[in-house]
């Protein structure tokens, strides 16, 4: 399972991939702008299989699951880590489910900042005027071809 899109996941997927490794990806649309549903394009060039779900569903799916896999764009010095809205429910479900979370990072994004609460971290966030309009503008077959082929299978990915 995993959240949004980071290099760095991608490339450890590619890495096991090239190893022979066989294993499919659950990763979340992440909400608001989607930045799972491009990580589920890439992963599925790389040709593994991918099943993309909403950032809500978790829950659901956090059973059917070995491990959490995520990127970040930060670690703080007390082990802290920053990243997109949703990998903290993440982290909650997985360690209520016994899954074991790995977070991968690249050591230039270690840093000495102590948030002291997710508040302290200043996030962009677009206008809900903004997301309609993208939303409109989305093509929902592009999205529907990700994680399902033409006969609306799931290619075998998480049954």
């Amino acid at each position: 399972l995993s959240h949004s899109r980071s290099s760095v996941v991608l490339s450890v997927l590619k890495h096991a991939k090239e190893q022979g490794k066989r294993f499919n990806v659950i990763i979340t649309q992440t909400e608001p702008n989607k930045t799972g549903l491009q990580a589920a394009k890439e992963i599925k060039e790389l040709g593994i299989v991918v099943k993309v779900i909403l950032d809500s569903s978790v829950a659901v799916h956090i059973d059917n699951v070995d491990f959490v896999l995520v990127g970040a764009e930060g670690v703080t010095e007390s082990g802290g880590i920053i990243n997109r809205i949703g990998t903290y429910q993440m982290a909650i479900l997985a360690k209520a489910r016994s899954k074991p979370f790995y977070v991968v990072v690249e050591s230039h994004k270690f840093n000495r900042i102590y948030p002291l609460t997710q508040n302290d971290i200043p996030w962009k966030e677009k206008s809900h005027n903004k997301l309609l309009e993208e939303e409109n503008d989305t093509d929902k077959k592009e999205e529907d071809d990700i994680d399902n082929d033409k006969d609306g299978n799931n290619n075998g990915c998480c049954d």
